[in-house]
């Protein structure tokens, strides 16, 4: 379940019910259900209240429905919202998302800030409805507009995402920084990220380093992280390698992926701490297990170079896998160099599948490969013109092992096969080239 809902369903949980202090204290309970029977819509909504909450009457979901129900029905629109919460938790009633809704619907008429933050939840999670982003969006900015602070954070993720609206960094930031004003630790978190990034604002450490700070102090151990970074490079913030460090400890230890995955890279390469590939194993670890990608990627190739590990190539090959299908796209060319180069699991069919995965995902060195493999019979029979197309392909890329195979086959191919590898080239980058992933680096070398 996803962070806002939890909080959602949280607050329709104590908003079924009034504060102790606004449940018409002093009223003996027999005078109040008199009241409530008399048809006091404040009474009915009041005595709905204790019998939720079990305040000198025995709890009991099932009368506290009736009562509420009798008050929405008056048309209170607090009262309507919390008819619709019991509706959608189903606490004292069957549950029926429809119903949620039309009471939702009728309290988000009199602006009832949570009503519209449900009725967006139950668009996003398709409760009853067709799941739609877009009127899931519609009631989330209405709701952000109360003044919400979740809600702005929510809209920002949404502008952030395009999800349900265009995605405008611009407007994910101005979002963001709403509930960040207002103390929301979550946007405290994005706008710090904003400004670390550039993304929607100019790029300013000063200003990632302020806000990420103040959701340290509420207790963020991902924007602890970050601000660790912001000490170990000096940026923003006078540059402090103990607190740096002091930092990311701690926030690993809080159990952050993103942390332990960092930590685990310091330990791995040596640049930051001394070089331990016994601890950058047990972070990588924990990190892994977490889905944290990098650590994923990190932890496959400890397995398959013995880093910190006994040798293991099923287990290698599984977090590889893992990382790949997380979205670490670099991991289809180390997949495709291991079935391709150890002699304990060599498989060139498999290093071929895994190398046309990388190479339509941008990685210059796998296209190369793939065309050497062709022209090698490797894994292939020989076929020059697929051979010419992959180093043609790589080759503009500025990968120099094409470049250099282009120039040395020059001699010893027919034009008609340059012609045909080339045609076929341009179509392959037509088709291919719009969808690399970013974060794979067109290497151009091995």
């Amino acid at each position: 379940m996803k962070y806002w809902t939890v909080v959602l369903m949280a607050l329709m949980l104590c908003t079924g019910t009034a504060p102790a202090d606004e449940v018409s204290q002093g009223v003996d309970i027999e005078k109040l259900i008199s009241m409530a029977k008399s048809g006091d819509a404040q009474a009915q909504s009041d005595l709905s209240a204790r019998y939720f909450e079990g305040e000198g009457v025995e709890q009991d979901y099932n009368k506290s429905f009736y009562w509420i129900k009798l008050a929405a029905e008056q048309g209170g629109p607090q009262d309507q919202y919390k008819l619709a919460s019991r509706y959608y938790t189903g606490q004292g009633v069957d549950q029926d998302y429809t119903k949620a809704m039309y009471w939702a619907k009728l309290a988000a008429g009199s602006n009832v800030p949570n009503a519209l933050g449900m009725i967006a939840n139950i668009y996003r999670e398709g409760n009853g409805v067709e799941k739609d982003h877009q009127k899931e969006f519609y009631w989330l900015k209405q709701w952000a507009k109360t003044g919400k602070p979740i809600a702005q954070y929510m809209v920002g993720l949404r502008y952030e995402e395009g999800k349900g609206v265009a995605a405008d960094d611009v407007k994910a930031c101005h979002w963001y920084k709403q509930g960040a004003e207002q103390g929301d630790i979550l946007s405290q978190t994005s706008v710090g990220y904003c400004y670390l990034k550039g993304e929607g604002v100019s790029q300013d450490y000063a200003q990632a380093a302020l806000w990420f700070g103040k959701a340290v102090e509420q207790g963020s151990m991902v924007a602890q992280t970050h601000l660790s970074n912001l000490y170990l490079l000096g940026q923003g913030i006078e540059k402090d390698r103990e607190k740096a460090l002091e930092l990311l400890q701690e926030a690993a230890e809080s159990g952050v992926p993103f942390a332990q995955g960092q930590l685990g890279q310091y330990y791995l390469d040596g640049t930051v701490v001394n070089k331990n590939y016994e601890k950058a194993f047990y972070w990588m670890t924990l990190a892994a297990e977490q889905d944290q990608f990098d650590a994923q990627y990190e932890l496959g190739g400890m397995y398959w170079l013995a880093n910190g590990v006994d040798k293991d190539l099923d287990k290698a090959i599984y977090w590889l896998t893992i990382a790949h299908k997380s979205g670490h796209y670099e991991a289809a060319m180390v997949l495709g160099t291991l079935y391709y180069s150890d002699e304990d699991a060599r498989d060139y069919s498999k290093a071929m599948d895994w190398y046309e995965q990388a190479a339509q995902q941008g990685s210059a060195v796998s296209q190369y490969r793939l065309g050497a493999m062709y022209y090698l019979s490797e894994g292939v029979e020989q076929d020059i013109v697929q051979a010419l197309k992959w180093f043609y392909i790589a080759s503009k890329y500025g990968q120099e092992q094409a470049i250099e195979s282009l120039k040395n086959l020059k001699a010893h191919i027919t034009t008609t096969q340059m012609v045909v590898a080339k045609r076929l080239a341009r179509r392959w980058i037509e088709q291919y080239e719009k969808d690399f992933d970013p974060m794979v680096q067109i290497d151009a070398s091995e």
